[in-house]
Order: C-alpha cells, then structure tokens, then sequence
C-alpha cells in the first residue's frame, strides 16, 4: 500500500495485472428472476469466449479502502474476436 496521503501520480500503471477467464454469450434468455438449470445450458447459452481482465493494482492499493476496487477493476477488458 502507498505511504499514507500519497496520491498516485498520472502515468502508466506499475502493476498491471492481466487475469485470464472465460465469458459465456447468453443466447435465448429467461423469465425474469427464473434460474437457469444445468440440464438447460445448452438451450441459453450462445457460446464461449475468452476474456482478459486488465487490473492497474497500484490503483486498487490506493483506493482500496475503505470502499474496494473501483477504477483498477475498470482498467480495460478485452474479449476474445472468436465464440
């Protein structure tokens, strides 16, 4: 964590953290507030792709208390150009 009352300096992030995670395209939808079983995934779910969550962490120490990850979550996500 930053020494206290340092403020992070603009310019590019120092700990950019790239998560590796899957994305499921939602093809036919249903009810509102009705759950989805397993036995019906196939029926709902479009495909699959793959998702990269970018996280700047030297923001997220900074900002982490006392509300949590905001704008080191929203870094940049990218998404996979093939389901």
């Amino acid at each position: 964590k930053p020494a206290e009352g340092e403020l992070p300096a603009f310019g590019p992030s120092a700990r950019l953290d790239i998560e590796a995670e899957v994305g499921f395209v939602v093809g036919t939808g249903s009810a509102l507030g009705t759950p989805v079983g397993t036995d019906a995934f196939a029926e709902h779910v479009f495909g699959v792709c793959l998702v990269n969550d970018w996280s700047a962490r030297d923001i997220q120490a900074w900002e982490y208390v006392p509300l949590g990850p905001f704008l080191a979550k929203s870094f940049a996500t990218s998404v996979s150009p093939w389901v």
